[in-house]
């Protein structure tokens, strides 16, 4: 995404956000930001994808894939808000 600053300063004020590396795994990304803010309510991804895919940082995933990032997928549900949602 070649201007998210755009993007980022339309986000209501006071909103949290975290601009992941586009070469490195977003999943372990996303996992060691909410190791130091745990707790939160919901994840919202504005990123690339196609039909069944979705780029998260350098990575990207498929249905096939999730199994393996099931440790950060775990890790990551465990740090947010008991129901706490991802879109």
């Amino acid at each position: 995404m070649s201007d998210y600053q755009s993007l980022i300063s339309g986000l209501p004020a006071g909103t949290a956000y975290v601009v992941l590396n586009q070469t490195g795994d977003g999943l372990e990304g996303i996992a060691q930001y909410l190791q130091q803010h745990p707790g939160i309510d919901a994840i919202h991804l504005v990123t690339h994808g196609s039909e069944a895919q979705l780029q998260v940082g350098g990575i990207v995933l498929d249905s096939a894939d999730l199994s393996q990032y099931s440790a950060e997928l775990t890790q990551i549900g465990a740090a947010m808000k008991l129901g706490g949602e991802t879109s």
